[in-house]
């Protein structure tokens, strides 16, 4: 057995290395060319979308950039907390009705919040989501 990897193989190995980085480094480049190119369109497109609406039609309420909502849990363990849509599962159940899950921070207890109570209170700031299940 050799104990040594012959000089002419190393340097060949790496060689063959260095071509490679250099090649992932050239495909990287071109990645983020076409991204940039890409985002660079979709901004393009928007802004003109923007441009193409009504003058006379006027935004009373924006859906874009709304404040998340947060919701309310008090678990069995005493913990109360707060979340948002974003931080819960979505679950579809066709028998029991749509539900957002989420855990609770403590002692990981799984709390099912109605999903139409938390969509109306998306539109209703008064009403107030609760728990169907624990």
């Amino acid at each position: 057995m050799h104990d040594h990897i012959p000089l002419e193989f190393a340097r060949r190995l790496e060689r063959e290395r260095d071509e490679a980085r250099e090649r992932v480094d050239t495909m990287f480049a071109k990645f983020v060319d076409i991204l940039e190119q890409t985002r660079n369109e979709r901004d393009n497109l928007a802004a003109a979308l923007n441009t193409s609406t009504n003058p006379d039609m006027k935004i009373i309420r924006s859906g874009k950039n709304r404040k998340k909502k947060s919701h309310t849990v008090d678990c069995q363990c005493g913990c109360k907390f707060s979340f948002t849509a974003d931080d819960a599962r979505w679950v579809s159940d066709q028998r029991d009705g749509d539900a957002y899950v989420v855990k609770c921070p403590e002692c990981k207890t799984e709390h099912w919040v109605d999903a139409s109570l938390l969509l109306e209170n998306e539109t209703s700031p008064s009403a107030g989501a609760t728990e169907i299940k624990s």
